[in-house]
């Protein structure tokens, strides 16, 4: 999904709360990788694919990978509330 979200803009900083647990996290960095960038062996991955992941660190404590799209649904589904950095 990347960017394509015209509703849904990450950035660093940003919170979410997660309705179903009550946690609190904060997005800490963004990550973009490419097949290109780290060639994996008899990967199946088409050229052009880009993969966007977000470090989140939760309260309490945990430090968690999420892509950018599993993020982006589970705002976008009523899971977590975001609430952005200003």
């Amino acid at each position: 999904m990347g960017n394509e979200s015209n509703t849904i803009s990450l950035c660093v900083g940003d919170i979410v709360y997660d309705t179903v647990s009550g946690e609190i996290g904060i997005l800490l960095s963004r990550a973009v990788r490419s097949p290109e960038q780290e060639p994996y062996p008899y990967s199946r991955v088409p050229s052009g694919f880009i993969l966007y992941a977000w470090r989140v660190w939760w309260v309490p404590p945990d430090d968690t990978l999420y892509t950018e799209s599993g993020l982006v649904g589970m705002i976008e589904s009523g899971r977590l509330i975001l609430y952005k950095n200003i």
